[in-house]
C-alpha cells in the first residue's frame, strides 16, 4: 500500500491493524470458581501496626467472574 492509499478515510482500518496487529495471549484460568467462599484481604497502611489481622472477617461467596477484553483500551 502506497502513502497516498494508506492515507485514505477507507484504508484507515487496514493501516491500523497493520500498525497495531491484535495477538491473542491464552488466557489463564481463573483463580476462583463461581460459589468460592472467599474473604478479602484488607488494604494496611504504611505505619500500621503489624499485629492486625489482615482479611476481613466477612466471607464473600463468588457470584461472577470478570474476564478483561484486551481490546477495550482500542
Amino acid at each position: 500500500m502506497t502513502p497516498d492509499e494508506a492515507s485514505k478515510k477507507e484504508n484507515e482500518l487496514t493501516v491500523f491493524i497493520n500498525l497495531y496487529p491484535f495477538e491473542r495471549l491464552p488466557s489463564k484460568p481463573a483463580k476462583f470458581a463461581i460459589g468460592d467462599k472467599v474473604k478479602i484481604r484488607k488494604k494496611k497502611g504504611v505505619f500500621e501496626k503489624g499485629d492486625m489481622p489482615n482479611l476481613t472477617e466477612e466471607i464473600f461467596i463468588v457470584s461472577k467472574i470478570h474476564k478483561p477484553n484486551k481490546l477495550q483500551n482500542i
